[in-house]
Parts: structure tokens; C-alpha cells; sequence
């Protein structure tokens, strides 16, 4: 959810409401309600989540663990590079084979 999209409620009405700032006589800044008129209620502190846990938990094993998928490939995915080519040499002297065979046909 972006900052943008959440709103507090109301502690009267209960109904989402913008809020303003005024500055009591000792300089204590206080959150009204625009709605009520209201003082708001600061924030409740909210303690470590599980989630907040666990990323931190997957934050350091990720700079532990080496990054292994980076960098040129370790081995060769494709096969036997020899096998392959093989194939594209066999490949070649077929092509060749018939474009000759095609050009005696064609004399």
C-alpha cells in the first residue's frame, strides 16, 4: 500500500479524516482531526513483526551464500560441445552434398 492511499480515522466519528497541525502554548505540536476537531492519538508502537524477522533472517544468509547464477555458466548446459560439432560439421557436408548433387542434376 503507498503512503498516498492511507488515512487515519477519526477517534470520534470514526471516518477517515485529513489532519492538521497546531502547536499547543508550550510547543508541543498536536494532530487535529478536520472532521472532529478532535485531538488525535499518537501512534501506537508496534513491535518487531514476524515478517520484518524473517527478511532480516533472509537479508543475511543471501550476503553469506555465493551468488553462483552470476558470471559465465560453471559447465557447458548445452551438451557435449564436441557432440555439437560434430553434428554441425555432418550438417555442413550434407548441405554441400546436395547443392553439388543439384548442380550436376541442373548441367
Amino acid at each position: 500500500i503507498h503512503v498516498t492511499n492511507v488515512v487515519l480515522l477519526d477517534p470520534v466519528t470514526k471516518t477517515p479524516t485529513r489532519v492538521k497541525r497546531r502547536y499547543m502554548m508550550n510547543g508541543e505540536c498536536v494532530r487535529i482531526s478536520k472532521v472532529s476537531g478532535s485531538a488525535m492519538p499518537s501512534p501506537v508502537p508496534v513491535g518487531v513483526s514476524e515478517r520484518e524477522l524473517l527478511w532480516a533472517k533472509y537479508e543475511s544468509q543471501s550476503l553469506v551464500r555465493q551468488k553462483s547464477r552470476r558470471g559465465p555458466m560453471k559447465e557447458d548446459v548445452f551438451g557435449n560441445r564436441e557432440h555439437f560439432k560434430t553434428l554441425l560439421r555432418i550438417s555442413k557436408e550434407s548441405a554441400a552434398r546436395k547443392a553439388a548433387a543439384s548442380e550436376t542434376n541442373a548441367e
